[in-house]
């Protein structure tokens, strides 16, 4: 009878030369084995060296080298169970928060008068969007009041967008951000592009753009420019993500090769996966 050891040792997955620069030690290289999901599905003995390849083949199957990005076969990163917020609970705060748009309503007001459960800062930047719906406070009053609105909402999202794009280049993946790709004379330039394309949740990822909103189709003018956008990323570019920090509504985009993710799901996806930039 083969034992596990034996298997792990013939095993390519497990084949020193081919992973040596990762184990400096023969103690590096059992912690790896115990922890790997992977190598704990290998409780088995095998009777000859070709069942035991046969097994390896089949369920574990060999890393690619794509650049010096490692991945299997199948998706490294854990699927997302996130799939985004029914219309049927974001029609009827829109619609409200529209009605009331001339009073200017907080989203305390908007949440009482609507008895929904959606989160507070999700009803805020619905509000948001139903403030851009004409006829506009024209006086000069109104027009300042929203010049500096839409100040502070820029800044917040520089802040947000340096915060995320920092959080996954600390992750250790490799890529240019949007100043970066435009120094270096790059176009079209989305908020993050990756040197080496990475998956996500089953879905192969070129680049990723950041909103620091809710995504929601009736989102006067934005939810149209974001299509045009990512459109021309998925163009000239490849398939990629759409990153909103507070999620978004089910079905809105409907995009072939563009995948919305939201921002929290995204991060922790990043970080359980398997395989990471090696760089």
């Amino acid at each position: 009878m083969r034992s596990l050891d034996q298997h792990r040792e013939n095993s390519s997955q497990h084949n020193r030369q081919r992973f040596q620069k990762f184990f400096k030690s023969s103690d590096a290289k059992k912690k790896h084995i115990k922890t790997f999901p992977r190598h704990g599905r290998c409780e088995r003995d095998f009777e000859t060296g070709k069942a035991s390849q046969l097994h390896h083949k089949r369920s574990h199957p060999i890393p690619t080298k794509h650049d010096g990005i490692f991945a299997t076969k199948s998706v490294p990163a854990g699927d997302i169970a996130y799939v985004g917020i029914p219309p049927t609970a974001v029609k009827p705060v829109f619609v409200l928060a529209c009605l009331l748009r001339s009073s200017l309503p907080s989203a305390d007001t908007i949440i009482q008068r609507s008895m929904t459960k959606l989160d507070h800062a999700i009803v805020s930047s619905i509000i948001n969007g139903a403030l851009r719906l004409p006829p506009l406070d024209n006086t000069a009053e109104g027009i300042q009041w929203r010049q500096e609105k839409q100040r502070m909402k820029e800044e917040q999202a520089r802040l947000a967008e340096t915060e995320f794009t920092n959080a996954i280049r600390n992750l250790g993946y490799v890529f240019q951000t949007e100043a970066e790709q435009k120094e270096s004379m790059i176009s079209p330039t989305p908020d993050i592009r990756f040197l080496d394309p990475i998956p996500i949740s089953g879905h192969l990822c070129f680049w990723l753009e950041y909103k620091n909103y809710f995504g929601f189709k009736a989102n006067p003018f934005i939810a149209s420019q974001n299509k045009k956008q990512l459109k021309k990323y998925i163009a000239k570019i490849g398939p990629g993500g759409v990153v909103f920090r507070l999620g978004f509504e089910t079905d809105h985009l409907n995009i072939e090769g563009v995948k919305a993710f939201r921002e929290e799901d995204l991060l922790q996806c990043l970080r359980t996966s398997i395989f990471k930039v090696a760089r």
